[in-house]
């Protein structure tokens, strides 16, 4: 039930932000137990393409290995994201934006 109430609530709001931080939806990801690397694969035309060389070689050292992100210092972004692709793309690696993540408890309010 608490799923499908979730669901029904999560339809209706906006999970975009501004900030890299806490927000609330991710509470209905908690509820429905969404595992976003079921839906999501970091490929050239998902992530890879759209970041800079940099944090392609970032996004590898931290799903695969600094040997394997070393690899791609010496290639051009475009050869670096086709290699980065093989490497990440089924391991489960998400972007901050879409990991699950704690959210903030709401502060009480006090009445005098």
């Amino acid at each position: 039930m608490a799923s499908l109430f979730a669901f029904c609530v999560a339809a209706t709001l906006d999970g975009v932000s501004a900030t890299d931080s806490a927000h609330p939806i991710h509470a209905l990801v908690d509820v429905m137990q969404i595992d976003m690397a079921n839906y999501w694969k970091p490929t050239r035309q998902s992530y890879l393409n759209h970041v800079s060389k940099a944090r392609i070689i970032d996004v590898v050292r931290e799903a695969i290995s600094t040997e394997a992100a070393v690899e791609l210092q010496g290639m051009k972004k475009g050869e670096a994201a086709a290699a980065a692709e093989l490497r990440i793309v089924e391991s489960g690696w998400l972007p901050e934006v879409l990991r699950s993540r704690e959210t903030s408890k709401p502060k009480s309010k006090r009445q005098h």
